[in-house]
């Protein structure tokens, strides 16, 4: 055996009763400190530390217990509001004036015998400033028609009527947020006049039939339910023309 193996041999053997007097010495404290101890001061100490652990482990938990449970919620009502899935026009690129698609009764009924789904329904967005006698401010008109579900206004806060539809006019009826309506000082019943500038300046009379809220404020802040055919005639679009589709699933999960 060489001098070098030899060597090795004697530090491995000098590590091993190293770590062998640092267990022991370990050992030496946990016993002097543990239970088994008949000081009643390092118990106290124990009781103290294992309590503290606890309340710590039990904030972190109620602390992400709290945390996904807003996050859930905050995804659930901008799910509701907006839809799982939304199907529109490649050339809208997400901006708010949409591009028209068919409305087709086809691929309506297609899409509702798809499993998890539970609902499919039309819209359309166009902005618009919103003038009062005394403000004006930027709005967002989301056109529906009578296929919408409002069970998610019903089940927020919702003060007033649905929309009244009509199968030959639009209907000058229009829903508006709670924050909106304290803002511009506006109630149930209300006439509002609301311009639309694009090639030219356009203007149509509306009147508040309803005030939600959902309490999401780049939702409440901005976004007003009218009749699609209003957006179907300031677009000048076909009645068979819808801005996309909003689709709703059972589970957001699931295939």
């Amino acid at each position: 055996m060489g001098n070098a193996q030899k060597t090795a041999i004697i530090m491995i053997t000098f590590a091993a009763e190293i770590n062998a007097v640092v267990l022991n010495f370990e050992f030496f404290i946990a016993r002097r400190i543990s239970y088994k101890s008949h000081r009643s001061f390092s118990k106290a100490i124990i009781r103290i530390a294992l309590l503290a652990v606890a309340l710590s482990i039990a904030i972190m938990i109620i602390s992400d217990a709290i945390v996904i449970g807003f996050q859930n919620e905050i995804k659930d009502k901008i799910s509701a509001f907006g839809a799982h899935i939304q199907v529109g026009n490649l050339k809208s690129n997400f901006l708010i004036e949409n591009e028209p698609i068919p409305l087709d009764p086809k691929f309506v009924n297609s899409v509702k015998n798809i499993k998890n789904v539970t609902h499919i329904q039309p819209f359309a967005t166009k902005s618009g400033i919103l003038k009062t006698e005394n403000s004006i401010d930027g709005v967002v008109l989301k056109g529906i028609n009578k296929n919408f579900n409002w069970s998610f206004f019903h089940r927020e806060s919702f003060d007033g009527k649905e929309i009244t539809f009509n199968d030959t006019t639009s209907s000058d009826d229009i829903i508006v947020s709670h924050a909106l309506a304290e803002r511009l000082n506006l109630k149930l019943g209300d006439k509002v006049i609301m311009y639309f500038i694009k090639d030219n300046i356009r203007a149509r009379n509306f009147n508040i039939k309803g005030i939600y809220k959902t309490g999401i404020e780049e939702i409440d802040k901005y976004f007003i339910l009218c009749d699609i055919k209003q957006i179907q005639e300031l677009n000048n679009w076909q009645p068979n023309q819808v801005g996309g589709y909003e689709i709703f699933i059972n589970n957001f999960k699931k295939p």
